[in-house]
Parts: structure tokens; sequence; C-alpha cells
């Protein structure tokens, strides 16, 4: 009996002694003896630019009223140049059912901290039923 009492008490030492000189930092968390910090990642250009864009539209039918033609004013709030701008655009009956949507690129460039008027595009064929239209930006490229 006492042999496993001596190898118990050896374990548990061993198990203090462990704990005692770990790498654990008070919080628990593990420390590491390197003194340097790793810096954040950089925001990626995308993200930033497409949070920062704002859409300003207005719109009617042509086309004997089977088209979309959108006047859009996009701002580009962001650092960074934006280009192939898409926009999606949701239509609703007068009812308020979302009946339809359509999605295009605006091939064109927008500066940084600048503005650019995009007027009569043809977002393409809506129902015929289309009362009202929500439009936002739903991608881009930025750099």
């Amino acid at each position: 009996m006492s042999g496993c009492l001596t190898i118990f008490l050896i374990v548990f030492g061993v198990a203090v002694l462990g704990h005692m000189f770990s790498s654990k930092s008070p919080d628990g968390t593990a420390s590491t003896s390197d003194s340097r910090v790793s810096a954040p990642a950089p925001p990626d250009p995308k993200q930033v630019a497409l949070s920062e864009a704002k859409l300003d539209f207005s719109w009617s039918k042509g086309g004997f009223d089977t088209v979309m033609l959108a006047d859009f004013v996009i701002h580009n709030n962001s650092e960074y140049t934006i280009k192939d701008i898409e926009i999606q655009c949701q239509h609703y009956a007068k009812s308020g059912t979302n009946i339809d949507s359509n999605t295009r690129t605006i091939f064109d460039i927008v500066k940084p901290h600048s503005k650019k008027g995009f007027p009569q595009f043809s977002m393409g064929f809506i129902h015929s039923q289309t009362a009202s239209s929500s439009c936002k930006i739903t991608d881009l490229k930025a750099f």
C-alpha cells in the first residue's frame, strides 16, 4: 500500500510542478516568450469601399412600360477608386409583394471622395405590375 501512495505522491508532485512552470498567464491563456506583437491585418479595400459607397436613384418605365430606366448617382466616400459597380434592384407590386429583381453592372470608374451620375441606365425588363423599386450596390472592385 505504501508503494501505491509513493507513486501517487510522485505523480501528484510532478503535476503540481508542471502547473507551476507552465507557460500560461494568470488569465489562463497561453503566453509566448516572443515580444513581437503581430499587427492586425490591413482592411480589405473592397469591403471598405463597399461599406462607404452610397447610391441615390430615381427610376421610370420605358420601352412600352417594360424596361426600368434608372438615374443613378454613386457617391464614393472611400479612399479607394471603385469600378465595375454591381447594382441590384428589387421590384414590388402595389400590394408590397416582391415580384421581380434585376442586377446590372456599371462598367465605369468613380474616383475617391467623389460622386458620378449615370442617367437613364437600363436595368432591363421589369414585371408589368411593378409599382416601386429599391436598389443597392451589391459588389464592386476597389483599388
